[in-house]
């Protein structure tokens, strides 16, 4: 049904994001070559998606309880899907594909809690404790 559907889009948004860190970090060879980076300029494009979850995350951590788990977690796809695009199609600067980075951080860090916790919210009670990121 519609929550199966939802609980398998929560983990692919969580797997999305390792697929994200692990992409800049071939495609950063490349843009270090092109572009004629130095190491402390990569060292800021390689931290700059972190920078971003970590920004968010210590002021919108709670963005799912006001709005839904559904809407936050299509609004983060939406936004990892469109900044991750404008990275590599937009960005002809580093301060561009700076931004964008950030931007991808942040939408990960508004919608990776609530893909964490909603397959718990929707398993039967006697599964919650096996789906639970954390469990006591």
């Amino acid at each position: 049904g519609i929550n199966a559907e939802y609980g398998a889009a929560s983990y692919a948004i969580i797997a999305l994001e390792a697929v994200e860190v692990t992409i800049l970090a071939v495609v950063g060879l490349i843009v270090r070559c092109e572009w004629g980076l130095s190491t402390a300029s990569m060292t800021c494009l390689q931290v700059s998606s972190v920078a971003g979850q970590f920004l968010v995350a210590l002021r919108f951590s709670n963005v799912a309880e006001k709005f839904g788990r559904k809407p936050v977690m299509l609004a983060g796809v939406v936004g990892m899907t469109t900044f991750g695009l404008l990275s590599g199609l937009w960005s002809e600067h580093f301060w561009q594909l700076f931004l964008c980075r950030v931007l991808v951080g942040a939408t990960i860090a508004l919608c990776t809690p609530a893909a964490a916790i909603y397959p718990v919210e929707i398993a039967p009670i006697s599964h919650r404790t096996m789906l639970s990121p954390v469990s006591v």
